[in-house]
C-alpha cells in the first residue's frame, strides 16, 4: 500500500506546475467575492504527508494575484499564507499550492484569495485536510479507503455518434464524491 501511495504522491508532483513557498504574514478581513469570476475548479486536494500537503485549483484568465492562507484548525489566530508565484496566462491557470512545515497528524483549514478577494469555490466545503499521524515504527498502520472508477466515457454531443449517444451520463461520479475516500484510483480508457 506504501508504494501505491508513494506512486500517487510521484505522479502529482511531477503534474505540479508551479511550488510556492510559504511566509508567515498577518491576517486580514477581506471581502467575499464571486467565485464564478475568479476560480474556475476546485479546491482538490493532492497529497497530504506528515509535514506537508498540496492543493489544487483553477483560477480565471482575470486572477492578477492568488494567495493561499492556511491555519490549524485548533487555532485559527495564527495563519500563514502563500502567494503564488508563477506565470498567469490569458488563458488557463492551474496553480497547485505546496504547504509545508505542518504540524504532524493536525487538522488545517484553508481559504483562497483572488485579487485580495476572499474566493468561495465551486467545489463545495468543508476545506479542510488532516496531516498524517507519524505511526512508522510506532504503531500499526492506519486504515483507510479509497474508490476506483473505470470506462467512464463522456462526450460532446456534437461529438458522440447519431442516436443513441455512447457517453453517457456523469451520475456515478456524485455516489463516488460521496464517500469518505482517502484518494479515487482511476483505471481503464481513463488513463
Amino acid at each position: 500500500m506504501r508504494k501505491i501511495s508513494f506512486l500517487l504522491a510521484f505522479v502529482l508532483l511531477l503534474a505540479t506546475i508551479s511550488v510556492a513557498q510559504p511566509k508567515k504574514t498577518k491576517t486580514t478581513t477581506l471581502p467575499t467575492g464571486n467565485a464564478t469570476k475568479y476560480v474556475v475548479s476546485g479546491p482538490m486536494m493532492g497529497f497530504v504527508e506528515h509535514r506537508s500537503a498540496a492543493l489544487w485549483f483553477e483560477v480565471s484568465a482575470a486572477a492578477d494575484i492568488v494567495e493561499l492562507e492556511y491555519w490549524q484548525t485548533a487555532d485559527p489566530k495564527i495563519r500563514k499564507r502563500i502567494a503564488y508565484k508563477g506565470e498567469l496566462s490569458d488563458t488557463y491557470n492551474p496553480l497547485t499550492f505546496t504547504l509545508d512545515e505542518l504540524a504532524m497528524n493536525t487538522e488545517y483549514e484553508y481559504a483562497l484569495y483572488v485579487n485580495s478577494i476572499l474566493q468561495t469555490p465551486p467545489a463545495p466545503p468543508p476545506y479542510r485536510f488532516r496531516t498524517k499521524d507519524l505511526w512508522e515504527f510506532r504503531k500499526a498502520a492506519p486504515d483507510f479507503n479509497f474508490v476506483f472508477g473505470s470506462c467512464l466515457y463522456i462526450n460532446d454531443s456534437i461529438y458522440d455518434r447519431p442516436g443513441k449517444p455512447y457517453g453517457k451520463s456523469l451520475g456515478i461520479l456524485k455516489p463516488m464524491s460521496e464517500e469518505n475516500a482517502a484518494f479515487n484510483l482511476w483505471l481503464g480508457d481513463d488513463l
